[in-house]
């Protein structure tokens, strides 16, 4: 889960499914980040010292494609390119510990390429959770969820998959749920994906602190809904009966 200091509360939930946490700004692209990204990894290289260039398929921009800075146990890393910036973990110490991380970052970022007017934020957490195998997958044991079709509605499926876009009024939230069927020594699994996105409007970067704990509170919302009873006591340690 990696170090959490004791100025920060533990997470709420010590048997959590996430693999992976991402906060992401954008912004009007900026030459400059092209052009001393060294000196903004000269900046992280002590804590970020690991360096992936991307990958790039056939028509994509090099300038428009994130340079990773990752740490040695590939624990965190931070995402640049000309028009983005972005602070990941696969080990969530909480969202205390998190907002601090990514917004000491981020506004590093920000004040050496004197990033003002954002286009878009997002948070995103990605969830994994691994179930036993059988003939219904059970998302309802674990996630409360029901589909109604005319007179027909269901909460045990044999295949599932949902993909939904919500408004609210601050931004929208993009909500993945399906199946990962076990394959080379994979266990069984849901997929839980929540994607917080805010944009358009006047976005700053001197609002960030806002717009990160807005887009965790609504994003906690929703996934505080969906745990059943029995799967919340399983995330909190309490085991399943």
């Amino acid at each position: 889960m990696g170090e959490v200091t004791n100025e920060f509360p533990r997470p709420d939930y010590p048997n959590s499914p996430l693999e992976g946490v991402v906060f992401e700004i954008r912004f009007p692209g900026e030459p400059a980040i092209e052009c001393h990204r060294d000196e903004f990894f000269a900046m992280a290289r002590a804590e970020f010292p690991t360096v992936l260039v991307p990958k790039l398929q056939t028509g994509e921009a090099v300038a428009l494609s994130p340079y990773r800075f990752q740490r040695a146990d590939n624990s965190a890393s931070l995402m640049t390119a000309l028009n983005l910036f972005a602070y990941q973990t696969s080990r969530y110490p909480g969202f205390p510990k998190f907002k601090h991380d990514a917004l000491r970052w981020v506004k590093a970022f920000g004040q050496r390429f004197e990033i003002g007017r954002l286009s878009r934020t997002g948070l995103r957490y990605t969830n994994i959770i691994p179930y036993a195998p059988g003939d219904v997958f059970p998302v309802a044991d674990f996630l409360d969820v029901s589909v109604k079709l005319g007179v027909v509605e269901a909460a045990s499926f044999s295949h599932f998959q949902l993909s939904a876009v919500i408004p609210s009024t601050s931004g929208e939230i993009t909500v993945q749920i399906q199946e990962m069927e076990g394959a080379n020594g994979i266990e069984s699994s849901i997929f839980l994906d929540f994607d917080f996105a805010m944009s358009g409007g006047e976005l700053h970067l001197d609002r960030v602190d806002e717009y990160l704990e807005n887009s965790h509170t609504e994003t906690k919302r929703l996934f505080e809904g969906l745990l059943t009873s029995r799967y919340r006591s399983f995330l909190r340690g309490e085991g399943l009966e």
